[in-house]
């Protein structure tokens, strides 16, 4: 039984720890999903690093100036879904570090096996 608590990060072998990433963060909708992301731009590292607050936290190295931090998520998330950018929409939260994205095309199981890699 997995020990690590979910709002930190989470042991990519666990099973526990992937339902718990699949219920807070992923939603699934009629066309695909609909997941919560925190944003952390500026950062050294394009990269996910986990969770935060029941949402998946991803750091850009973009600054967040004109869209640049959103395109560095969308760019991200679309390389990691393995699906094209038009797939990926943001849905809320265009000038907040709190987001959310809608992802056309795929299931929970496909975004947290591809999160978890």
């Amino acid at each position: 039984m997995c020990e690590q608590p979910v709002a930190m990060f989470f042991c990519p072998g666990c099973v526990l720890c992937l339902r718990k990433i699949v219920s807070a963060v992923v939603r699934p909708t009629p066309t695909g999903v609909e997941l919560n992301v925190r944003l952390i731009p500026r950062s050294r590292k394009t990269e996910i690093s986990g969770i935060r607050d029941n949402a998946l936290l991803v750091r850009v190295a973009a600054p967040p100036v004109e869209g640049a931090a959103n395109d560095a998520l969308i760019e991200l998330m679309a390389a990691t879904c393995r699906v094209p950018r038009r797939a990926i929409r943001l849905v809320g939260g265009e000038s907040s570090r709190h987001k959310r994205l809608a992802i056309d095309g795929v299931t929970p199981d496909q975004i947290h096996a591809a999160i978890v890699k």
